[in-house]
């Protein structure tokens, strides 16, 4: 039934998404039009790319994304256009082009950012975020660089799987000049991915345009001329392993924080997208969504936190941003990072997309405070702000409440945001259909898993919130015991 309702939501997500990206598509085709000639041939073989692929793949930290690891039929895709009397040199061009990628690409439809290495130039092993409108987008890895070419490849969590290869060749012995090419070898990521791609038009215009621009900038930028239109040609040919070539692997698979290292570099040197010291104003009279949230946590006896009770394990599993929902959510940071100066990638989840977002920690409290009505507590937690890039801004707070004269321990969740200015306008849309959807589902599994967690660990059985494979604690007689204590408790409702 879980898998019904999900594949439900998969389809009238993709449907909305696919209006949506209809749209968008028609205006960014006008202003971003280049005459070009497309044909595709369904071939039982194609050219092989010519990369050998071995130790130098692994040059950063973060996980290729091979050929063989993707899903479906091989696209090998050419974009070329053939240049006649140009005033640079097939070098010259090269160069220009590698100093800045984005002087190449259409605005709104496509950028570069870089997340490792010098700009300015490039070399094997620097990284790239490459943002296409629309979601075929996704991280590479530069894999070779030549005096008139260079290539990447693909990496974990793009849509696609494969190498991508641009260059200055021969033209025909009719043009005075030379020929600037790019072509690829892809597989779709997943099965899905692949679906949509054949069902949604917009993706493979969005795909065709850009690279279609981008060799439209070389020719502007050799200062020749253009001979004929621009070829677009792709080879659609049956997947046989036996094409792909070996590549070595890895002996050790580094930690999340070294593999996602260029991130944090990133959101190292990134600012807070929101001003602080106007916290006073971030109310709903100004457009800020104010959230609170708090669920209760197994009793203790009364007085202070006892060793290894609802509380302690409670403060272990915030310290370890355990209790989101991995399927939503997980944070990457350096373990052994003081908590107060904390810097954490959150890797979020959403229908097939993948996103990144830096947050910093903001205040660590650990104190006694007094309620009113329930008495003294011992508070303990955290919040965290969010950085330059991300699609919110604002602040979020985790506290474990215990109320000392009464022994109830409490999670609670406060935050105040909003959205920012999103530049892809695809994810712009898609977040103003969805954001708020996700935010409370964020909040309500954390409370979830939250209390879950924290059942089995008291009661010494395990769950599948933990990722294991064995007994929920539902199964287990001590856990079920646990559970109807716990909601038999007053739970504080949600205010959205």
């Amino acid at each position: 039934m879980r898998r019904k309702k999900q594949d439900t939501r998969n389809i009238i997500l993709a449907a909305v998404s696919g209006t949506a990206l209809s749209a968008l598509g028609v205006w960014l085709w006008r202003r971003h039009y280049v005459p070009l000639q497309e044909q595709t041939l369904d071939l039982n073989v194609t050219t092989p790319s010519p990369h050998v692929l071995d130790d130098s793949v692994y040059e950063g930290e973060r996980t290729p994304q091979f050929i063989q690891e993707g899903t479906g039929p091989l696209f090998h895709r050419r974009y070329y256009a053939d240049i006649a009397h140009p005033t640079l040199g097939r070098e010259e061009l090269m160069q220009k082009v590698m100093n800045d990628l984005n002087t190449m690409s259409p605005g709104e439809m496509m950028y570069f950012e870089r997340i490792s290495g010098t700009k300015g130039e490039i070399k094997v092993g620097d990284e790239f975020y490459i943002h296409i409108a629309g979601p075929w987008d996704g991280p590479v890895r530069v894999i070779e660089v030549m005096p008139t070419s260079f290539s990447f490849i693909t990496l974990e969590d793009h849509f696609e799987a494969g190498e991508i290869q641009f260059r200055v060749i021969d033209s025909p012995p009719e043009v005075d000049g030379y020929r600037f090419e790019i072509r690829s070898w892809a597989r779709s990521r997943t099965a899905l991915v692949s679906f949509l791609y054949n069902i949604l038009p917009f993706v493979r215009v969005a795909q065709t345009r850009v690279w279609a621009f981008f060799c439209h900038q070389a020719v502007e930028l050799s200062g020749g001329e253009m001979v004929g239109d621009m070829q677009v040609m792709t080879h659609r040919v049956p997947y046989r392993p036996a094409q792909a070539k070996p590549v070595s692997t890895p002996k050790d698979e580094p930690p999340a924080w070294k593999q996602y290292s260029p991130y944090f570099e990133r959101y190292r040197a990134a600012k807070l997208n929101f001003d602080l010291d106007k916290r006073e104003d971030y109310t709903e009279k100004y457009g800020w969504r104010i959230d609170k949230y708090a669920v209760d946590l197994p009793k203790e006896t009364c007085g202070a936190p006892q060793t290894r009770g609802s509380f302690e394990l409670a403060k272990e599993v915030l310290r370890n941003y355990e209790f989101p929902d991995p399927s939503l959510i997980s944070g990457i940071f350096v373990p052994d990072e003081p908590l107060e100066e904390r810097l954490m990638v959150l890797r979020a989840h959403f229908f097939m997309f993948t996103f990144f977002f830096g947050v910093k920690i903001g205040a660590v409290v650990d104190e006694k405070r007094t309620d009113e009505k329930r008495g003294e507590a011992q508070v303990w937690g955290y919040s965290y702000r969010t950085l330059e890039g991300h699609f919110e801004m604002g602040e979020i707070t985790f506290e474990i409440w215990k109320y000392l004269a009464s022994g109830a321990v409490e999670f609670r969740i406060h935050a105040y945001s909003k959205r920012t200015l999103i530049q892809n306008p695809f994810y712009r849309i898609g977040f103003s259909l969805f954001g708020r959807s996700l935010q409370l589902r964020f909040a309500r599994s954390a409370m979830d898993r939250m209390q879950k967690i924290v059942i089995s660990r008291l009661t010494n059985t395990k769950d599948e919130t933990e990722k294991t494979e064995v007994q929920t604690t539902s199964e287990e007689p001590a856990a079920q015991e646990k559970i109807k204590e716990v909601k038999s408790e007053d739970t504080v409702p949600p205010n959205s």
